[in-house]
């Protein structure tokens, strides 16, 4: 596993995690 594929997960699950957030907030 690439530093590359390490550094897309970890922007996925930001991502992700801040999508979720926004849908629960409303």
């Amino acid at each position: 596993m690439g530093s590359g594929d390490y550094c897309y997960y970890v922007l996925e699950s930001a991502i992700t995690s801040f999508i979720n957030m926004y849908i629960t907030k409303e």
